[in-house]
């Protein structure tokens, strides 16, 4: 398509043509910043699963038995969140076979906290390389275009 500005309107009535380049970084940093949000609730969730689980499994205090079963439950239901937390960031940096491999892996509970952690820092370093401040729980909402 032949524009003689990027102001005109194009021939098309495709509405993508009309946003500035700027507009989809802008809209890019913010779901990599909601995106990384995700990742930390799903380490977080994480952690608290496999406490409850391996808190009933070596009997460390008098638990009920449905102690276990909301721990498995709730391992099961993180291991769902996280495989979509991931896929959902990796998406916004490679598209390829690698972001296939970090959703199946981060789907298995224990090692999915090294794809979260890993998946983490790559979110992180993509903010900080568009000068936003990232802190322990994300972005710096107040920083985002």
């Amino acid at each position: 398509m032949n524009l003689s500005s990027f102001y005109d309107s194009p021939t098309d009535e495709d509405p993508t043509q009309h946003e500035r380049p700027e507009d989809e970084t802008r809209r890019r940093l913010r779901r990599v910043a909601n995106y990384q949000r995700l990742v930390l609730c799903g380490a977080a969730g994480q952690l608290f699963a496999i406490a409850l689980v391996v808190l009933d499994y070596f009997d460390f205090f008098q638990l009920p038995d449905l102690v276990q079963t909301v721990g498995l439950v709730f391992l099961a239901a993180s291991a769902v969140f996280n495989g979509a937390a991931v896929f959902l960031t990796r998406r916004e940096f490679a598209a390829g076979v690698s972001m296939w491999v970090y959703t199946v892996l981060a789907v298995v509970p224990v090692f999915s906290l090294v794809i979260l952690g890993i998946t983490n820092i790559a979110a992180t370093s993509f903010l900080q390389d568009n000068d936003i401040r990232v802190g322990v729980l994300g972005a710096d909402p107040g920083q985002l275009p």
